[in-house]
């Protein structure tokens, strides 16, 4: 084993190992050699830190270059191969030697890709290997062992090998979800210190309701007189971002206490001078008495956060466990599980920021500090940073001079594992980022406020309606279809893959596949008619592919249909619909599928034709 991973090191790296480097020093003759793990990374990281720069320089010398890139793959892929074979025999244990090896090829693997970059698809054979779904299983297990189920474990996964081998030695963040104040209880506010009995303190209502009448915002001042209501047309303020789980959920009727309005002014005194500051728990009035005015609040939410000098995340975790002084890995561990990256509310806030920046314990962070080699990390752990990169590169705008612009398909990623108390609030959470105004939908009955908000985008994703397998739908008529919850889709799709959402429904172009009828309660074993069909609206040009057969010779073929069981209701079903074309259905494993009812039959099949289907629920197909 340590003469193989001298190996690694001498052929990928190019980097002459001597033995007293590599091997830790014990006392017995009959213990084995143990390898270093942080003589390893002071190896390899140095190196990759080396070559990175290395690439741009003028003086770069090609052929060098491409001959260390071809020997690092061949290498690498040797080696790769030869533990494939081991690893596929049996399972291994966390700290089982091939497993141990396999960590590293891992993070070697990962180095190279990142030094030889320009051409990524030569090492893009590691994806494929089977000893990557082991690997990713032993460590998510691992994780959830160190952290449990205190995060959604895919919120790390992403972000490679390497990285989840490091969160599961550190510590879980600690996100207070056991003191929400969600009924806006000044009993429950918890102050600064134990033991402190302040006033609550809060802005005159009258204010607060005249700035939102007038389509200003009501930031507050704290001075002799207590808070003060400015209006942000008269001077520079602060967004306070954070989460009610942390206890600072309130309203402009009740306050805050007074030990927490100036620890907050204290904030934004660094940050803006002379600064004011807007927090909903000051700022907002209660829906139960103020709804016109929490209306007109709702409804300004996007700007408030895109027009604030900067915007302020105040969130308990990375408070308590981050700071400067700590490495970068960890920073960005902590804020990408911090409860504020957990909660739908804080996706917008954070995306329209014009400055952003996180308390941590010793100052202030802003996206500047993931410039260089953490910016590819930052966006996996933390995906509304990619709206922050200046123009691809590896370093971020910490102003952004332009409101960002996001597609549905974009929330649907974004969306992802975030949650909200309130489900039917998400379509008023995301309607600024689609720049649709929300207080139209905040006038509206819960569950039409997601039919409102697809409306008014239109164009749609295909994925609405193949994924979100424990997405609970719509219960309103002819959008069956449509998934109660985005954060439930969890997959964009393809930005070309749109169907066109009307008042009659959802109009698309897809394949379906039909067979005889079946009920929801009988097997799911179901046979194909001989020829699958493409079925949508007319193509621009007015002419569409024609079906041909895609099965076997005799056109018939089996799927295994397994249904969802996010619908209250038993419908029959005798088809399914499916993005792939045609003339290339052949289905992954779980293919995703919208389980339908065809409800009217047509003499002729083709692009041209279009079909009523009802929404039965989401299925996947073998």
């Amino acid at each position: 084993m340590v003469q193989l991973i001298r190996v690694l090191i001498e052929g990928v790296p190019g980097i002459k190992v001597p033995m007293d480097r590599l091997v830790l020093p014990h006392d017995s003759d009959m213990q084995a050699p143990v390898i270093s793990g942080d003589n390893l990374a002071r190896l390899l990281v140095p190196w990759a830190r080396q070559m990175l720069p290395d690439k741009t320089n003028s003086l770069h010398d090609l052929e060098y270059y491409r001959e260390r890139r071809r020997k690092a793959k061949e290498v690498l892929s040797r080696e790769v191969h030869a533990l494939d074979q081991v690893l596929s025999k049996r399972s291994y244990d966390f700290e089982d030697p091939p497993y141990a090896l396999a960590i590293f090829l891992a993070s070697l693997h990962a180095c190279a890709r990142e030094v030889w970059g320009s051409d990524k698809a030569a090492f893009r054979w590691f994806d494929n290997t089977k000893m990557l779904p082991t690997i990713l299983g032993i460590l998510r297990r691992n994780l959830a062992y160190s952290w449990g189920y205190k995060i959604s474990l895919e919120r790390i996964i992403g972000a490679g090998i390497p990285f989840i081998a490091y969160a599961t030695s550190c510590q879980p963040t600690l996100n207070k979800v056991d003191v929400v104040n969600m009924d806006r209880d000044p009993n429950n506010i918890p102050h600064v210190a134990p033991g402190c009995t302040c006033a609550l303190v809060k802005p005159s209502i009258e204010a607060v309701r005249t700035s939102y009448s007038e389509d200003d915002v009501p930031a507050v001042i704290l001075d002799g007189n207590g808070l003060t209501v400015r209006p942000a047309s008269k001077g520079p303020y602060v967004a306070i971002s954070h989460v009610w789980a942390d206890g600072l959920g309130s309203s402009t009727e009740y306050g805050l206490p007074l030990c927490q309005v100036e620890r907050l002014d204290g904030l934004v005194l660094k940050l803006v001078p002379d600064g004011a500051f807007w927090h909903d728990g000051l700022c907002v009035p209660s829906p139960e008495t103020q709804r016109p005015t929490w209306q007109r609040a709702i409804r300004l939410l996007a700007r408030i956060y895109a027009r604030a000098d900067k915007v302020l995340v105040v969130d308990g975790g990375v408070r308590t466990q981050c700071s400067l002084a700590k490495p970068v890995e960890e920073r960005l561990l902590r804020i990408a599980t911090s409860g504020w990256a957990q909660r739908i509310w804080t996706l917008q806030e954070g995306v329209l920021a014009r400055e952003l920046y996180f308390e941590v314990a010793d100052g202030f962070i802003d996206c500047s500090r993931f410039d260089g080699e953490a910016s590819y990390l930052a966006t996996c752990l933390i995906p509304s940073l990619q709206y922050r990169l200046d123009d691809g590169d590896s370093k971020f705008q910490r102003r952004l001079w332009q409101r960002p612009r996001c597609s549905l398909n974009d929330l649907i990623r974004l969306l992802r594992l975030r949650s909200t108390s309130y489900p039917e609030d998400e379509p008023l959470a995301i309607a600024g980022l689609l720049n649709i105004g929300a207080e139209k939908l905040a006038s509206l009955e819960d569950r039409e406020r997601m039919k409102a908000l697809l409306l008014e985008v239109r164009e749609v994703p295909h994925n609405l309606l193949l994924y979100g397998w424990d997405a609970e739908r719509l219960s309103v008529p002819k959008f069956t279809w449509a998934p109660a919850l985005l954060s439930k889709v969890y997959w964009s799709g393809r930005p070309e893959d749109t169907a066109t959402c009307t008042e009659a429904g959802l109009c698309g172009e897809f394949t379906i596949v039909r067979f005889p009828t079946t009920s929801v309660s009988m097997s799911a074993m179901v046979t194909t008619t001989p020829k699958p069909e493409l079925l949508g609206t007319h193509s621009a040009s007015g002419h569409g592919e024609e079906p041909t057969p895609a099965f076997g010779a005799n056109g018939v073929a089996f799927f295994d249909l397994r249904l969802s069981d996010c619908a209250k209701y038993e419908l029959d079903y005798n088809a399914f619909l499916t993005n792939c074309k045609v003339r290339e259905l052949n289905l992954r494993p779980d293919q995703p599928v919208a389980v339908v009812q065809v409800m009217s039959n047509l003499a002729s099949g083709g692009a041209n034709s279009k079909l009523h289907c009802r929404y039965v629920r989401p299925g996947s197909v073998d």
